[in-house]
């Protein structure tokens, strides 16, 4: 550690005030390590929220996208649901 002036030259009370600015130092970051962790706290169930409602709107593009495409095959007759054996 690296001290801007020599502890033996300082009379007490500034002696006092430089030992102090590590637990000030670690205070700032705790509050700031906290401060992060609420925000995490509120943007994660957030971005859940829109990764699921992300993956509807996709799903419902791509079913669109189907629909119009039987709908134009030559000889069509619609739309017809068929369900396959998980294996």
């Amino acid at each position: 550690m690296n001290l801007p002036v020599d502890p033996a030259t300082l009379s007490p009370d500034p002696l006092r005030a430089l030992v102090a600015q590590p637990a000030v130092q670690l205070a700032d970051r705790e509050r700031e390590v906290g401060e992060t962790e609420q925000e995490l706290r509120y943007r994660q169930p957030r971005s859940d929220q829109l990764t699921d409602e992300l993956s509807i709107i996709k799903r419902q593009q791509v079913m669109d996208a189907l629909h119009t495409w039987i709908a134009a095959a030559p000889g069509s007759r619609g739309f017809r649901i068929v369900a396959y054996p998980r294996g």
